[in-house]
C-alpha cells in the first residue's frame, strides 16, 4: 500500500511536464501589463512562439512558422503564407533558427537587426499590428514587457549545434510606429 501511494505521488509530481513559459501561456489570463502595449485586436508577430498570440492573447498571430502547414491546402493561403515566409525570414528571428520546416536560405545576418528593416515589413505588411522580438532594435521605438516566466527555446541550425536560447524581457514594435 504505501509504494503505491508512492508511486501515484511521484506520478503525480511529474504529470505536468510543461515548461514555466508554457504554463504562463495555458493557464493565465492576457497580463494587462502586455495587452496595454498592444494594438487593440491587431494581428501580431511573437517571435519564435505562436501559442502566445493565440492562446495567451486570444488574438490573431500574423506569422509563424507553424501556420504554414495550412498551406498545403489553399493555393491562397499557400502564396500568402510565401509571401510573408520571405519578409519575415529578411529579420532572421528565432523562427527560422528553431524548426526544420521553416529553414533560413538565405546569408546569415552578421549585424542587430534595425529599424529600416523593421519599417519596411511593417510597410509591406499592412495587416501586421505589432511585433514582439526577443531584441532591442537600435532606433526603433519599443515598450518593454518583462514576463512573470521565462521563454525557453531550442535553436537547431542547419548543420550547426543545438543551442538553448531564454528570454524574460520582449521588446514591443508598433507598425503604426514604424509605417
Amino acid at each position: 500500500m504505501h509504494m503505491t501511494f508512492s508511486l501515484v505521488a511521484i506520478t503525480f509530481w511529474q504529470w505536468d511536464q510543461r515548461t514555466p513559459w508554457t504554463k504562463f501561456v495555458d493557464t493565465s489570463d492576457p497580463p494587462s501589463d502586455l495587452t496595454d502595449l498592444l494594438p487593440a485586436k491587431a494581428p501580431i508577430y511573437w517571435e519564435g512562439d505562436v501559442a502566445t498570440p493565440w492562446f495567451l492573447l486570444k488574438r490573431p498571430s500574423y506569422f509563424s512558422c507553424d501556420q504554414g502547414t495550412g498551406a498545403l491546402f489553399s493555393r491562397d493561403t499557400a502564396i500568402a503564407y510565401g509571401e510573408r515566409y520571405k519578409d519575415f525570414q529578411k529579420l532572421q528571428t528565432l523562427d527560422f533558427r528553431q524548426y526544420s520546416s521553416c529553414p533560413f536560405t538565405g546569408k546569415r545576418r552578421t549585424t542587430p537587426l534595425r529599424r529600416a528593416e523593421l519599417s519596411a515589413l511593417c510597410t509591406r505588411e499592412e495587416g501586421l499590428g505589432a511585433l514582439v522580438l526577443a531584441e532591442r532594435v537600435a532606433h526603433a521605438p519599443y515598450k518593454v514587457w518583462v514576463s512573470p516566466a521565462r521563454f525557453e527555446a531550442v535553436e537547431q541550425p542547419q548543420g550547426g549545434a543545438r543551442m538553448s536560447f531564454s528570454a524574460d524581457r520582449f521588446y514591443v514594435y508598433t507598425c503604426a510606429d514604424l509605417r
